[in-house]
């Protein structure tokens, strides 16, 4: 992803900023059980919902959405670390990464 403008790498880290506070607000709300929260999104929502996902440090409930070049996603989940973060609705494996 190293051809991402730094425009949208900045506003995809002020929005998954956003989104981990809104979790962690609800969160709260949930008595600690964050495993109730659903991310849902489609195209650049889903990728910035799927990006929150594997930065955030609780366990969600799940993703659902819809999200467009399948295979350029794939390619990015088998450079990441070593340790799979999760199985992602993609048809691989999504790893962690420092560039978000």
């Amino acid at each position: 992803m190293d051809d991402i403008y730094p425009s949208t790498r900045e506003e995809l880290q002020a929005d998954v900023g956003f989104l981990l506070s809104v979790i962690h607000d609800e969160t709260k709300r949930l008595n600690g059980d964050a495993s109730r929260i659903i991310l849902t999104g489609i195209s650049q929502g889903c990728a910035t919902g799927l990006i929150t996902m594997l930065k955030g440090q609780c366990k969600l409930g799940g993703l659902s959405g819809w999200m467009p070049f399948r295979a350029q996603i794939e390619e990015i989940g088998t450079k990441g670390s070593m340790e799979p973060a999760m199985r992602a609705g993609v048809g691989g494996i999504v790893r962690v990464d420092d560039r978000f």
